[in-house]
Formats: structure tokens, C-alpha cells, sequence
């Protein structure tokens, strides 16, 4: 089989054979017809400019190169050459083939999986050796021992470690020329449009870049893509980007550049002064391997951008705590929940970056929007986390509960009823107008990103309960709950309310908690039966073999009915020891039964032995009536607060001992989640 030099290549040329090196690959995806498509740019020892791009179809996405990295081998059979954008392109139809071959030096010569039916000769072998040599003396190859990507969803080089990659055929942004081809930059970014689906189908990305020798206004231009994971992930301003393959044009008297999704690709950087010089991974280029003249120029960008007032990556990062009315700001977060309404393209995200905001930020009502979020993470965040409003391209927001994103070009509008100069405290709204259209957007984080890492450094620390009073930064109400179909009369005082002689009675009272009980608060929760209304503590069920749970028969009275047998059912059991100005002596309360569960609507009874977060929750809500005044929460008397008052329906009983006794009735504990 006869084989020629990519430099003897010439248009027009039918079903040729070409062996090369991968500088460039992009994983098969589904084409515009029926076939799917991959792209391989491929460089040999003849090559005195531009690699060979060569686009591949099959029908069968298995018998397209799945498992290619720069430096590895390629073997393609049957490829016409034609010319595209007034340059030479390979097309490898249906009725060719391919395989590849381990480019690392010292792996064993043989086509990988899925390389069809033809068997390679010794002499064909010899050219594979020959051209890892090659390769590896030119820095083309991967390491020997390295590793090389594997299977589908193993990332891909997107861009080229090329020798061609500097020298003649990179430019300063100082030195573009209208018409010049397949330039390659490196530029420091300035303004960006996160990855936007285009009306064609794919996705491009605006970019706009400076350099030392840029004006100030930068230079910018526009990547194309078929996927979305080919396009430069920048995370934020300052940051450094490698883009090879760009065609200069001029447009309105300005320089722009594009770059077509064949024959170019880019890769980003951090631009951050203590970040290490490697390419940002989650995306398709992230195994790219750095020449040592552009790790060079990427950390001489990165000592030049510090020096540039404004232009640095810190210079519009901005946390909650210091966000000021009618400011524009990006900010790194993490999401706490999603609220979408396709119809209106609006998208509603909860997120919370560990700081208070100091303002009052207007609620959204979501009541009609497709909701998702983190619950754990929801209860963790409480009243730090803040809505965030964005408008336009709901179809691009992938954030996810929990995951980490950069919100950028966020303003906190003024949302007051009155003017600022007027109102005690400014109400805003966080929102993105327009989604990506001016440049604002959701960009995903990776957890290993050093703004993440300093994210999570302000966040309360996991190994512990978070209970309200290490978040709450401003007074609780005047008053904590709300009597239900109470009659209008005159609160009781607790004196006058113990001294009246008629048993039972209700009465409605206005006082503050001294205390709670019992201890330990795992004891709040009980079993109770349906039929004898018997309450069982609840057992430990790591020290109990046969603990009994809800729904379980009852023991006492589970012979009376053997077809039905009362089933037993969670139930609070505590009591409040309330104080008012009329008595020095405290007065218990119980809450107990169905006036519990009035009493705590946001918390249903469950079994706090198990359940921890239920008792992180029911601790929370003690702080808020007892302003964290009580032994259970063991704080310094600098964090607490004074102890709220509490409006409560009272009805006096008689025990089965004949004693009177208080309980709480007709009463529902207001908002206490802040959030």
C-alpha cells in the first residue's frame, strides 16, 4: 500500500494514505447528516507550515479514533484533499479508515481497538517507530510512562504543543495584521462572553484580550465551536488565554479575529500571581502540555497583569459582606438552589459565599418556577444565602444545588419603595439583565480552582452544628409566634392566670422563655399509640435489639384487634418554662400532641436519636425563643440575645393526679429560618 508526505499532499488528490502525528483532537460527535464526525490535525518530518486538518465520517461512531492524544500516531486510508477557507483539508468519508498507535516512547507498536480489518506490515510498523522518534526529539509525544486519555469521556487535546506554535507563526496583539491566517496570541482577558449556543447550532465565546503591546481598548474576537467543552473555560478577568489559529480581519476601522471550529483552538490559564502554570481543567484542552517558551510567556503575562491597574483577577471580585446599592461586581459562589420559568427565560439562583450581605435583598416569588435544591446544604447556608436574578438564555445556566459557579457582571439594583436617602434600610435585588448578552453569565467552577479554595475557607466550618446564632446578625422580632382564632380580649397576666379558680380555661398570655426541658434534647420526641395514647421513650437503637420505630405495633394494647392493631406514631413531648413582669416564679407550659405539631409547623416530630439534622433544626428553633438563654447552648454571655417575647394561647387541665397543669394551644411559631 503506498503512503505519501503530508507535504506532498495536493488538492484534489483521491483516496490517498497518510501517516502523521496528532497535534490536534477533537472526540467524534454527531454530524449535520445521518454520520457522526471527529477532526485530527496531523504534522510529520516533511511539514515546513500549518498542520494537515482532517475531518473524519463514519456511520459508526466505534470505527472513528476514540482514543487519541497529541504525539500519538495516525494511520488514514482512503482521504481526499481538498481546500477549505483557502487552506488544505483531508476528508476521510465513510468508505476510509483510520487507526492510531501509542505515541509514548517505548509503548508497543500496534493499532489500538476498533482500527477496522487491515493488518500492518512490518514496513508499515517501521513508519509508526519512525515517526514516534520523530516526534518524541521534537517534544511532540507524550512522557514514556505517561499517561494518555482513554475511552470517550477522557479529555482531549483541543490545541497543538507544536514547534510552529512560537516563533513566526505567534504574535504579539501589537503586531496583528489585517489578513493574517492562523496566527496564534496569548493575551491577558479583559472582557469575555461565556459559551453561548449559537443559531447555527454550536457554541462561540466572545473574547477581548490585552498584552504589552495592545491598546487599551484590547483586541477582540470570536471563537466557534461544535461543542461546548472546545471553547476556552475562562472563570474570570485576568485571566490568561493561548489561542492558536485565529484569521485577522478589520471591521468598523478595529482589528477582529475569528476562529473556525476546524482550524483553531485555545486553551485558558489562571490568572492568578500564586496559581500554577497549567492549562484549567473540566474542558477539552486540558491535557495540553506546555512548551517551555509558553510556560514562559504565560508567567511574564502573569508578572505584567499585576502591574496593570485594573486588569488584574482580583480587581472586580467582590464577597456579599461588601456589596454596596447600585454596584456591578463578579463574585465566586456556591448554589444552594435553582428556581427556573422557561416561559418568562428567567432563572432564580440561591447561593451563598459564607459572608453576610448588609443589605435587605427583595424575594422572588418562585411559587410557579421548577425548583431544585440541596436540602443539607439549604439548611447550612440559612439566612447567608441571597437570591440571585438572571434574565435572558435560561438554557445555559447548568448550575446545579451544590456545585460552584462565578456570577458575573452582577448588580445589586435598588428595589426601595422610597428613596435611598429616606429609608433606614436600602432594599436591592441581585440580578444579571440580559443573561449572557452583556457579558454576564454563570460560569461553572471546578473545586480545585484557587477562588473555590478561598470560597470555602469563609464558609462555617462542616464538622459541626451550624444552629442560628453563629449566622444571625441582626434582633430577633418583637414577637416569635402568632395565636391562631384567638377571641379578642386582653392578655392574661401569669399571676392572674394561676390565681383563676374555673379548670379547664384558655386564656391568651404574653410572656418570655427562661427555659426548656427535658435533657437531653434527643427526649423531646416520643412514641405514642393511636388507641391507648401510652407514650414510649424513644430508645437507642444501637443499644436496643429490637428499638421500637413509627409504625410499629403498639405493645401494650396490640392484642385488642389482631386485623388492625394500633400503629405507633412520633409525637413532641417538652416543656417551656415561661416568666412575665407579674411573677417572679416561672410557669410550665407543655407542648405536646397536636398542638406540637401546630406549634412547630416547619418541624415534624422524628426520631432525634437518628435523625441529627431534625435536631440541629429543633435546636435552632429553641434559640430563637429562648434568644440562646439556656444551658443547652452553653454560650458566652456576649452571644446571646435578650429573650423575645412570646404571644401563646394557654389552657389549664387537671392531671390524672387532680394537680393543674398549662399548655400551649392555638399557636404557630412565626418565621424563624431567616433565610
Amino acid at each position: 500500500m503506498e503512503y505519501k508526505k503530508i507535504s506532498a499532499l495536493q488538492v484534489g488528490d483521491k483516496k490517498v494514505n497518510v501517516f502523521g502525528v496528532v497535534t490536534l483532537h477533537r472526540p467524534p460527535s454527531k454530524s449535520h447528516g445521518s454520520d457522526f464526525s471527529c477532526t485530527v490535525d496531523i504534522v510529520d518530518e516533511s511539514c515546513r507550515g500549518e498542520p494537515l486538518t482532517c475531518v473524519l465520517f463514519h456511520p459508526s461512531i466505534e470505527r472513528l479514533p476514540q482514543q487519541c492524544a497529541v504525539g500519538d500516531i495516525i494511520c488514514l486510508h482512503g482521504m481526499n484533499i481538498k481546500e477549505f477557507n483557502s487552506r488544505m483539508q483531508g476528508n476521510c468519508l465513510r468508505y476510509g479508515s483510520s487507526a492510531t498507535f501509542d505515541g509514548r516512547p517505548g509503548a508497543a507498536v500496534e493499532p489500538r481497538a476498533g482500527a477496522g480489518v487491515h493488518v500492518y506490515t512490518a514496513e508499515e510498523k517501521q513508519r509508526v517507530t519512525q515517526l514516534k522518534e520523530w516526534a518524541a526529539a521534537n517534544r511532540l509525544s507524550q512522557p514514556a510512562g505517561g499517561s494518555t486519555t482513554s475511552g470517550a469521556d477522557s479529555p482531549h487535546s483541543s490545541i497543538a504543543s507544536v514547534p510552529w506554535s512560537t516563533g513566526r507563526w505567534s504574535k504579539r496583539i501589537g503586531d496583528l495584521q489585517e489578513g493574517d491566517k492562523r496566527v496564534n496570541i496569548f493575551g491577558v482577558v479583559t472582557y469575555f462572553k461565556p459559551p453561548t449556543l449559537s443559531k447555527s447550532g454550536g457554541y462561540y465565546s466572545s473574547l477581548t484580550v490585552v498584552d504589552e503591546t495592545s491598546n487599551p481598548e484590547g483586541f477582540s474576537f470570536v471563537l466557534f465551536q461544535q461543542q461546548e467543552q472546545n471553547l476556552p473555560r475562562i472563570c474570570s478577568r485576568g485571566d490568561i488565554v493561548l489561542v492558536k489559529g485565529l484569521y485577522i480581519s478589520s471591521y468598523d476601522g478595529s482589528l477582529q479575529g475569528k476562529g473556525h471550529e476546524h482550524t483553531s483552538s485555545a486553551v485558558c490559564f489562571s490568572g492568578h500571581a500564586e496559581a500554577k502554570v497549567e492549562p484549567r481543567t473540566g474542558t477539552a484542552s486540558s491535557s495540553y502540555v506546555l512548551t517551555a517558551e509558553e510556560e514562559t510567556r504565560v508567567a511574564q503575562l502573569k508578572t505584567w497583569v499585576g502591574t496593570q491597574e485594573g486588569r488584574g483577577p482580583h480587581q472586580r471580585n467582590c464577597c456579599l459582606k461588601d456589596v454596596t446599592v447600585g454596584q456591578y461586581f463578579d463574585f465566586t459562589c456556591q448554589v444552594v438552589a435553582t428556581a427556573v420559568n422557561p416561559a418568562e427565560r428567567t432563572c432564580v439562583l440561591t447561593v451563598w459565599d459564607g459572608t453576610w450581605l448588609p443589605l435587605v435583598c427583595r424575594k422572588v416569588d418562585t411559587s410557579t418556577y421548577q425548583l431544585a435544591q440541596d436540602p443539607v446544604l439549604r439548611y447550612r447556608a440559612r439566612n447567608l444565602a441571597q437570591e440571585v436574578v438572571i434574565t435572558g438564555v435560561v438554557g445555559l445556566i447548568k448550575a446545579q444545588p451544590g456545585s460552584f459557579v462565578r456570577l458575573i457582571n452582577v448588580c445589586a439594583y435598588s428595589a426601595s419603595a422610597v428613596p435611598l436617602s429616606k429609608s433606614a434600610q436600602p432594599v436591592v435585588e441581585l440580578g444579571i439583565q440580559r443573561g449572557t448578552q452583556l457579558g454576564g453569565g454563570v460560569v461553572p467552577m471546578a473545586e480545585e480552582e484557587m477562588e473555590v479554595e478561598e470560597l470555602k475557607r469563609q464558609f462555617p466550618p462542616v464538622e459541626e452544628p451550624l444552629p442560628v446564632w453563629r449566622r444571625l446578625k441582626r434582633p430577633l422580632p418583637i414577637s416569635t409566634t402568632k395565636v391562631q382564632q384567638r377571641e379578642a380580649k386582653k392578655p392574661s397576666t401569669l399571676k392572674s392566670i394561676k390565681a383563676f379558680p374555673q379548670v379547664p380555661y384558655k386564656f391568651v398570655t404574653r410572656v418570655r422563655v427562661a427555659r426548656v426541658g427535658p435533657a437531653p434534647l434527643k427526649d423531646f420526641c416520643q412514641l405514642r399509640c393511636s388507641k391507648c395514647k401510652h407514650k414510649f421513650p424513644t430508645p437507642v437503637s444501637n443499644h436496643e435489639d429490637h428499638a421500637l420505630t413509627a409504625g410499629d405495633p403498639c405493645p401494650r394494647c396490640k392484642g385488642s384487634d389482631p386485623d388492625a392493631p394500633p400503629e405507633l406514631r412520633f409525637i413532641y413531648v417538652f416543656s417551656l418554662f415561661v416568666k412575665d413582669s407579674s411573677t417572679s416564679d416561672a410557669m410550665e407550659l407543655y407542648v405536646t400532641d397536636e398542638d406540637a405539631e401546630q406549634f412547630l409547623p416547619q418541624l415534624p416530630p422524628a426520631n432525634l436519636y437518628t435523625n441529627s439534622r431534625a435536631e440541629e433544626a429543633l435546636l435552632d428553633c429553641l434559640y430563637y425563643l429562648t434568644g440562646g438563654n439556656d444551658p443547652f447552648f452553653d454560650l458566652p454571655p456576649n452571644r446571646a440575645y435578650p429573650r423575645p417575647w412570646m404571644e401563646c394561647g394557654v389552657l389549664s387541665y387537671r392531671s390524672y393526679s387532680g394537680r393543674v397543669c398549662y399548655r400551649i394551644f392555638d399557636t404557630t411559631l412565626a418565621e424563624w429560618d431567616l433565610a
